[in-house]
């Protein structure tokens, strides 16, 4: 069984501290709270020390500095992993919800009216510009991060599609988590060109950037619609997803973060994202690693409601258990839908997370 680090246990807080990184409309003062949104910014208490401030400024887990990571040392995926999971690349049915077809014939996209980017449609991409592959493919980002791809069936390499980048949980590469979401089969049914990257420990803010960097490594290959970039992954990947998004490392109009180790108060350690990013937070009672009782999960989609200025009170669950604070600013909305199944097993919600994705568009 992989071991299970202690990640984002954080000791009480100090005070507030003056952040000014990239992805922040302005600095946030001693104490400030985000303007038009009731979160203040904090810092953990280990940092007062340089070294330690150093340390948990670059280092986003709420660790004391220097004693780990924010993911696990070994696998995320359950060991010996359910028959009907196989990690060997190729399109899955791994998970329960997955339907449609793997073929190459196209379904009918739903018609969630897509809000926050107007209604002028992509102009696509010239052609000869785009290189990649008409059924997909791999690439090496920076790092030496492997990422595959997948396209929706005619693709055409001169118009622009919606696309979801997809973070690997720890112990699993792009073919595994393809395998373990089983996401293609809805990207390619509803449209998008989706794409897998390797595990990528979220051990500090330079490496989470350069993660980032496969969504520009595979936009420049493939034909994508820039208003329409979405994240999502799963524990590790989640992590991404969720500081990708508050940090503004890449210009996605949504994200999706599964089972993240991001709690509360090191969330706001991170300080407040620059503008409103509709969230759809996915975490489970059951969850022995990252706990809902310690301030993931719930808290987390909490936290994402203040950020966007939403009601702080949300609406009754629908038919997947989701919960949707709404009346956001930027016409953004948080969802937080909530399992009862272990860490290392995918949500199973994915026609609800492409349902999600639909209805947004970048500025």
């Amino acid at each position: 069984m992989a071991e299970q680090i202690d990640v984002f246990r954080t000791p009480a807080h100090g005070p507030p501290i003056r952040i000014a990184r990239r992805g922040y409309s302005r600095d946030q003062a001693d104490g400030e709270v985000c303007p038009q949104r009731e979160v203040t910014c904090q810092r953990p208490g280990l940092c007062w020390s340089s070294a330690r401030f150093l340390c948990c400024l670059l280092v986003l887990g709420g660790l004391a500095c220097g004693q780990g990571t924010f993911g696990l040392t070994g696998s995320d995926l359950p060991a010996g992993a359910p028959s009907d999971r196989s990690f060997d690349g190729g399109d899955s049915s791994a998970s329960a919800d997955v339907g449609g077809t793997s073929g190459d014939e196209a379904l009918p996209v739903g018609d969630d009216t897509p809000r926050g980017g107007g209604d002028t449609p992509p102009a696509g991409c010239p052609a000869g510009s785009k290189d990649g592959g008409a059924t997909g493919g791999t690439l090496t980002a920076a790092g030496g991060i492997n990422v595959l791809v997948r396209t929706p069936p005619g693709y055409s390499p001169t118009v622009a599609y919606p696309f979801v980048m997809v973070y690997a949980p720890a112990g699993a590469d792009a073919a595994g988590c393809e395998a373990f979401t089983g996401l293609t089969t809805q990207a390619r049914a509803r449209g998008y060109i989706i794409a897998y990257a390797d595990n990528v420990g979220p051990e500090s803010l330079e490496v989470i950037e350069q993660a980032a960097g496969t969504i520009p490594a595979v936009t420049a290959r493939w034909c994508v619609d820039p208003k329409r970039i979405y994240v999502t992954g799963h524990s590790n990947g989640g992590t991404l997803a969720e500081v990708i998004g508050a940090q503004g490392f890449a210009p996605v109009a949504a994200i999706a973060p599964s089972a993240a180790g991001m709690k509360s108060s090191t969330f706001t350690s991170l300080g407040c994202p620059a503008a409103p990013l509709p969230e759809m937070e996915m975490h489970s009672s059951g969850d022995q690693l990252f706990p809902l009782s310690e301030g993931f999960g719930a808290h987390i989609a909490e936290m994402w409601a203040a950020f966007d200025g939403c009601s702080p009170t949300p609406g009754d669950a629908d038919a997947n258990g989701c919960i949707h604070y709404t009346g956001c600013a930027g016409n953004a909305e948080v969802d937080y839908c909530e399992g009862t199944a272990p860490h290392g097993v995918w949500p199973h919600l994915n026609d609800a997370i492409f349902d999600f994705f639909a209805r947004f568009v970048g500025p």
